[in-house]
């Protein structure tokens, strides 16, 4: 599945969920989300973003600017988690 919004889109597949849970979860990031949920979805679909462009060696300076402005935001553990992981990656 491509997902596309704006200009950054995020190549998932069956390999990446688990169980029919973590798919919902997905859909409905995506498609149902409420106004309090938005910061922290937007946060973790730009991580995601910037984790296949590594894996797909598509990193640019923009990227670089947009780690550091994601550093300087108040993230969840697994946010920070996965920003390490983009780092070191």
């Amino acid at each position: 599945m491509v997902v596309i919004r704006e200009d950054n889109y995020e190549i998932l597949d069956g390999d990446d969920f688990q169980t029919n849970t973590d798919i919902r979860r997905v859909f409905n990031n995506l498609f149902f989300k409420g106004d309090s949920d938005k910061e922290k979805s937007d946060i973790e679909s730009q991580l995601r973003n910037l984790y296949n462009k590594k894996i797909f060696e598509n990193w640019n300076e923009n990227d670089d600017l947009e780690i550091e402005k994601l550093e300087r935001q108040d993230l969840t553990n697994s946010q920070r988690l996965l920003l390490k992981d983009i780092k070191e990656f």
